[in-house]
């Protein structure tokens, strides 16, 4: 344990970080150890990827890489890596080298930091990493499960794995209650381990400023992936009259989909930008009409959890429209913050950009109020920061630098 006038350690274990803050990977990871770094010592372990530099210091932590493979192959972890495989399923060769890597360079680095915690991001590898650390080194763990490893992942060795690494965590935090329901946590105790990765709502709302939306333009932010349903969306959009979208996001369905949004003759209605940096999701979110979040069911089960897009647009005070599924549905009350559809329904999701469309801006801000204040109350990095304190300090014996 820390000495009494240190902040205790704590070793963050992640497969996916961005290589440089606001490059346009997702950042929850760095987001809540960055809002944690306040109160704790933190460092992030992540896989080496292109254009990252092997150490990086941001606002007060650490992020340190490791190479798991040759330098001119290594790609597995260069994306989410489950749409890696798919996409490239010949990286399979580099999974052992990548597991085996993380693992001794986690025991590594928690014995040269001394660490006093370790917070696992993903069950599996993150958290499996983790069980491997407590086990040579008794260091506590603390668990994120974010939707790839709850939703995939399904196989009777991996459903074992699963267990097995929750019954040695301090705590297992899933992003939402679907989630927990499906890794087995009992209802009542359900409500007070479940926490959505949060934003910086203020941030948000200061960096977007004056709104200056645009009727009729749509936004979608997001991976290009089975489970996002941006094919769903263009034909959606097919059917609501003067609507245009715009897609920032770029992965393995974007050939697929341009190729569906030539055969409906929507070419001139849908701007593909590609991976998209956050400056440039803060100019989308200022001119966007709605955010549409047409998450589905994936190919091997995979689905998301609470979308950060949903929760960037509630702060930007943008009007939302997301599949009824997962955290989605969890933070979304159809047509009071929102509008909920079902999954995989063109039909349904055209109908409610229709009813938006014909909506006034009287009603169009009474939901944006509405969502705005939800996302205050229960999505902002704040409460995020707050939960996670709390599962640290019950990890660490309740006893922060003793």
């Amino acid at each position: 344990m820390a000495h009494t006038n240190e902040r205790p350690k704590v070793l963050v274990l992640a497969s996916t970080v961005p290589s440089r803050p606001g490059d346009g990977t997702p950042e929850f990871v760095l987001s809540l150890s960055r809002a944690l770094s306040d109160l704790y010592d933190v460092t992030i372990l992540c896989p080496s990827m292109r254009g990252a530099p092997p150490e990086l210091q941001v606002d007060g932590l650490t992020i340190r890489r490791f190479r798991y493979f040759p330098r001119r192959l290594q790609g597995l972890a260069d994306g989410a890596i489950i749409q890696t495989l798919k996409a490239e399923p010949w990286r399979i060769v580099e999974v052992p080298f990548f597991l085996v890597a993380f693992a001794f360079r986690a025991l590594k680095l928690s014995r040269e930091l001394r660490a006093d915690l370790v917070h696992a991001h993903w069950i599996i590898p993150g958290g499996l990493v983790a069980l491997f650390v407590k086990a040579l080194t008794g260091v506590p763990y603390v668990v994120t499960a974010h939707g790839v490893d709850v939703f995939g992942l399904r196989a009777r060795p991996f459903r074992w794995l699963k267990r097995l690494v929750m019954r040695h965590a301090s705590s297992t935090s899933p992003a939402s209650r679907e989630m927990g329901i499906l890794l087995g946590i009992p209802d009542d105790g359900l409500d007070d381990l479940v926490v959505p990765m949060g934003v910086d709502a203020e941030r948000i709302r200061s960096a977007v400023g004056t709104r200056q939306p645009q009727r009729g333009r749509f936004l979608f932010v997001g991976r290009l992936a089975d489970k996002k349903g941006v094919d769903i969306l263009i034909r959606a959009l097919a059917d609501v009259p003067g609507s245009r979208l715009v897609i920032l996001g770029d992965g393995p369905e974007r050939k697929r989909l341009e190729m569906l949004s030539t055969g409906l003759e929507l070419s001139d209605r849908v701007e593909f930008r590609g991976q998209a940096t956050a400056d440039d999701v803060v100019n989308e979110l200022r001119l966007a009409f709605c955010t549409i979040v047409p998450s589905r069911v994936g190919s091997g089960g995979d689905a998301d959890s609470t979308p950060l897009t949903m929760s960037e647009s509630m702060a930007a005070k943008v009007p939302v429209i997301a599949s009824r599924i997962g955290g989605l549905a969890e933070s979304i009350t159809s047509g009071e913050n929102g509008l909920l559809v079902e999954p995989d329904s063109p039909t349904d999701l055209a109908a409610a950009m229709d009813r938006l469309m014909s909506a006034s801006d009287e009603e169009i801000d009474k939901l944006t109020t509405a969502a705005w204040r939800r996302m205050r109350d229960r999505l902002d990095i704040r409460h995020t920061k707050d939960r996670y304190d709390a599962f640290f300090r019950e990890a660490l014996g309740g006893r922060r630098g003793s």
